[in-house]
């Protein structure tokens, strides 16, 4: 191929011999077709994460002062930011966040905190997000606001927003494990100052993320509790529930009995399986009525009751293994459910009794009751850690096909064990 220089598109057409003004007419909107097609595609995401973890603030500057020129065009066409926060060891009055109010077209703006650390706090997000009237995604992680207040203004900014992510968000002011009582009365005070007219209406997907922090856990359930007569049509849900509140579970369990009527897919990530365990299986999903999909990781069981091991949380898997089996039921009286998903912490010992729990067949005898069920996917780790050897793997699956016969023969069981699948077809 011919390594020549080529001449850019802009400039194309004013060196073609053009023999009459229909021809010149026609070249110039072919080149701004490219050019503007070209820009649409090179532009539409901007991505400085990456930029973040390399410490690289030399991209921060460059691009900063790219932006910011007064000829700067290519911000027209930006459609999804992820943005990171950079390592400034100077006095730098880099803000990566004033990049957005040249960028009045994103519709996805992703924001993470790290790796700056212990978070970043956010100087007054609201007023650039409120310059933005096409965004409906929003992801938010490792953020600190700087009151409750500024958080709940940028929420009421974004009145078509359809997904938002809220992972390890800290609020300055809040106490880290507020209990509900003063997350409904901070709530309360706060709404007569700040305008919620359209506050959230068009929500459709929500994640929160409660790794290392509880507050939110508690605030976001009271805010839409407080703030709107009726509920955003959330469809979607992921939850990552903390490792050691009880309230804050119950008050997330709460919010998902508000939405039976509109959720079609729930994923769950366990903080405290026994705490986590009852409070959902608390829950009467008969009522939830669009459930198509459940998912829900670190679920712990035990195949071989007999085994002395204890599960991530240091109970005995004899007393958290019905609690386990009893929410796996729970879930199952979704009418509508089609996909059940559970990544498993299974029990592992060399020494295994054949004994079955009749809990097991219970749950069996469920599955095969739904009919719209198509796929039950079992993800298997083992406990104590260790890394399944292919005789490991091909034991524990050959224990589940004896606990779930009927799955089994029904062509629905799916069952997956470190480099080991099994996997069962109609």
């Amino acid at each position: 191929m011919d390594d020549s220089p080529r001449l850019p598109l802009e400039i194309l057409e004013h060196v073609i011999d053009h023999t009459d003004r229909k021809t010149c007419l026609s070249c110039a909107l072919v080149c701004w077709a490219l050019v503007d097609q070209s820009r649409r595609c090179a532009f539409r995401t901007i991505d400085v994460v990456q930029a973040v973890y390399c410490s690289d603030t030399v991209t921060f500057l460059a691009f900063d002062t790219l932006v910011n020129h007064a000829g700067c065009t290519f911000t027209q066409h930006v459609r999804e930011v992820l943005l990171g926060r950079p390592f400034l060891f100077d006095d730098s009055a880099l803000e990566p966040l004033d990049w957005l109010r040249r960028m009045p077209n994103i519709t996805t703006l992703k924001l993470t905190g790290r790796p700056a650390l212990p978070m970043a706090k956010v100087p007054d997000i609201w007023p650039q997000l409120g310059r933005m009237p096409c965004l409906t995604i929003l992801d938010l992680h490792g953020i600190v606001f700087v009151d409750l207040a500024a958080f709940v203004s940028m929420l009421s900014m974004l009145p078509s927003l359809l997904d938002l992510s809220l992972r390890e968000i800290y609020i300055d002011g809040i106490k880290d494990d507020p209990r509900i009582d003063d997350a409904e009365s901070a709530i309360t005070n706060l709404i007569s100052r700040v305008p919620t007219t359209q506050f959230l209406s068009k929500l459709n997907q929500l994640h929160i993320g409660l790794l290392r922090t509880n507050a939110l856990g508690l605030l976001f359930p009271a805010l839409l509790s407080v703030t709107l007569a009726q509920y955003p049509p959330i469809t979607r849900i992921h939850l990552q529930l903390p490792p050691s509140d009880a309230d804050v579970t119950a008050a997330l369990c709460k919010l998902l009995r508000r939405l039976s009527s509109t959720l079609n897919t729930i994923h769950v990530h366990f903080g405290k399986q026994d705490v986590d365990a009852a409070e959902l299986a608390r829950l009467d999903f008969a009522q939830f009525t669009q459930l198509r999909s459940f998912t829900m990781e670190r679920l712990c069981v035990n195949l071989w009751p007999t085994n002395p091991f204890l599960d991530l949380w240091g109970n005995e898997f004899g007393s958290s293994n019905r609690r386990s089996i009893d929410l796996l039921h729970a879930v199952l009286q979704a009418p509508a459910l089609q996909s059940l998903t559970v990544y498993l912490l299974v029990a592992y010992s060399a020494v295994q009794e054949q004994r079955t729990d009749t809990i097991w067949e219970t749950l069996d005898n469920r599955m095969d009751q739904l009919p719209l069920l198509e796929k039950v996917e079992l993800l298997i780790s083992l406990t104590p850690a260790r890394q399944p050897t292919l005789d490991i793997g091909h034991t524990v699956i050959s224990r589940i096909h004896k606990l779930l016969p009927k799955a089994r023969s029904r062509g629905i069981l799916f069952v997956y064990c470190g480099m080991n699948r099994e996997k069962q077809t109609p």
